[in-house]
Formats: structure tokens, C-alpha cells, sequence
């Protein structure tokens, strides 16, 4: 199978990049950016093949969303994906890693109010570290400390910077160019690892400088996150889920399976496709009814689905 991934950008109009290539399944597949509808029609249908899937990013930018216009046209295969929470995976991911998985109580500053910014501060906040938000724009550096303590267990691990703390970890996601001066390196501890995810977002002199002091300073890899593009990809193309949910059936009785929420006394098995489990009959409001509860009726309806079952086994 032939994957060519498809993306566009709030930044610039430029309507067609050849981007680096994406090790996916290991193997090297196109990667482009579009930012025109006309753009990509013509790269679609001159691209499409029997053998072809294009992965296209499904957040509209510009007014303009790639996934709409390619599952619209007759014969193209797609699959949606976002590019950015690829991206928010591979900066947890190399957090992660530098910090050899735990970043309990690790003081962690994060430069910027926007979309991936905000998600970040969220799952970094709820891997218990302490996070600074800083912003150009106070009131919504205020709103989203406000929102992220409003919504996340550890409320009080979510602050605005000030110029007293101390820093693990640095990362920026702004759309400026380099906002991060020099002026940051005092806060930083020996050794923090300082990333940008905005890609220019940290100025000359904080690289030349900060790498003088000893800091890690790395730019996001997205390359990261591909093996969470890869899961992604293969649960739209050969999820074994599939197989699990749905209803059948079997003489008078209705199966259900993969989450269905049956009607109740609809027998619930684990795989609607080739059930070998009866997990009990559906009570009506999403749940199980409780073994004590069952009448003899009950009982005979389970009886005869594992019947059922033994013979196609």
C-alpha cells in the first residue's frame, strides 16, 4: 500500500510544498503541503492509483479543508489525521525521553496561548508537572490558566511565569520568529532542555548563547510521533474493533457487541463476527444486569447463545 500525506498551514499561502519524505511501515512515503482547493484537486487526481491512500489533514485553515475536498471527489481514497496532534505527541514523546519518563514535579515553562500550546499544558499538567505559560497577550495567558485548572485534577500545577522560576524544560509554540531571547537563559537550569515547536521561534543569540551554557536545545522532530501516525493509520484500515461491534441475529435474540448499548435482555457477547463470550444480558441503560437478578427466562436466553456459540467454534 502507497500512502502520500497531505497537509496545509495557517502561516503562509504558499500553494504546493515538497515536503520530506514520512518513514512510515518501513517504508518512505510522499509528503506534501497544499494551501489551494484547485492545487489540490489536480494533485489528486494525478496522483491516484489503485494502490493509493491519501492521509490529509482534516483541520480546516484558511477556510479551507483538505480531507472535505478529497473524501468529495469520486474514487480517492482518504483518510483524515492532524498533523498538529502528531506533533503535540511527538513533543510529550521527547519530554518524555529526556526525562527518562517521569516528569513529576519538573518545572516546565511553555511559550504560547494557541491550539498546540494549550493541549500540551493540559497532558503535561496531568503528567504532574509544573507548568508556567507565558504569552505576549496577558489576558490570554490569564484565560488559559484559568481553563487548564479548571479542567485537570492538579489545578495548582498550572501557573503564569514569572522571572524567579527556575526551568526543566523550555518549549515554545508561538507563530512569531524568534520571540526567545537571551534574556530566558537565567531561568534555565544546567543542562534544561529547551524546545521549539514553532520552528524560528528561538532567536540567534539564545541558541549561540544557550548552547555556550550548556543547555539542550532542539527544535520539535515530528519523526517522534510517527509511530503514533503509524497506529492511527492501521486503526482506519485493519482495526480488528470492526469485528467486535455490531448486532446480529441468532432465532429470537438480538446479540450485540463492541460497545453497543443493547435494548434490554439483548445478550452482550465479546465479538459480534465470531462470538466466543457471552458477557450477560444488557439491562437496558448500558450496563450488565447483575447475575442475583436474573430469572429463569434470563438464564435460558444465555443458555442458548453458548450453545450457539459451541457449535460454530
Amino acid at each position: 500500500m502507497n500512502f502520500i500525506f497531505i497537509s496545509t498551514t495557517s502561516k503562509h499561502n504558499t500553494p504546493f510544498i515538497e515536503l520530506p519524505k514520512k518513514y512510515i511501515f518501513n517504508k518512505q512515503h510522499r509528503n506534501v503541503l497544499i494551501s489551494d482547493e484547485h492545487v489540490l484537486t489536480n494533485f489528486l487526481m494525478e496522483n491516484n492509483a489503485p494502490d493509493t491512500i491519501f492521509v490529509v489533514d482534516c483541520e480546516k485553515k484558511q477556510g479551507l479543508s483538505l480531507f472535505d475536498i478529497a473524501k468529495s471527489k469520486v474514487g480517492v481514497k482518504c483518510i483524515p489525521y492532524k498533523p498538529n496532534d502528531i506533533t503535540l505527541e511527538a513533543t510529550d514523546l521527547t519530554i518524555l525521553d529526556h526525562f527518562n519518563d517521569s516528569i513529576t514535579n519538573k518545572a516546565i515553562a511553555i511559550y504560547g496561548t494557541g491550539n498546540l500550546a494549550t493541549k500540551l499544558a493540559i497532558r503535561l499538567a496531568e503528567r504532574n508537572a509544573k507548568i508556567f505559560i507565558i504569552g505576549r497577550n496577558e489576558k490570554k495567558v490569564n484565560h488559559v490558566v484559568n481553563c487548564i485548572s479548571q479542567i485537570t485534577f492538579n489545578c495548582d500545577n498550572v501557573n503564569k511565569f514569572d522571572d524567579s522560576t527556575k526551568l526543566d524544560c523550555l518549549i515554545s509554540f508561538v507563530s512569531g520568529n524568534e520571540v526567545i531571547k537571551p534574556d530566558f537563559i537565567h531561568n534555565m537550569k544546567n543542562g534544561a532542555l529547551c524546545l521549539d515547536g514553532g520552528i524560528g521561534n528561538f532567536s540567534k543569540s539564545f541558541i549561540a548563547k544557550g548552547n555556550e551554557a550548556g543547555l539542550d536545545i532542539r527544535r520539535v522532530d515530528v519523526r517522534m510521533g510517527d509511530i503514533i501516525l503509524e497506529g492511527h493509520i492501521k486503526s482506519k484500515i485493519d482495526n480488528p474493533f470492526y469485528k467486535y461491534i455490531g448486532r446480529m441475529i441468532y432465532d429470537d435474540l438480538t446479540l450485540v457487541g463492541g460497545g453497543i448499548i443493547g435494548k434490554e435482555n439483548d445478550v452482550i457477547v465479546d465479538n459480534i463476527s465470531e462470538p466466543s463470550v457471552v458477557i450477560g444480558l444488557a439491562d437496558g441503560f448500558g450496563g450488565v444486569k447483575r447475575k442475583e437478578n436474573l430469572t429463569d427466562i434470563d438464564k435460558e436466553r444465555i443458555l442458548r447463545v453458548d450453545e450457539y456459540i459451541r457449535k460454530n467454534q
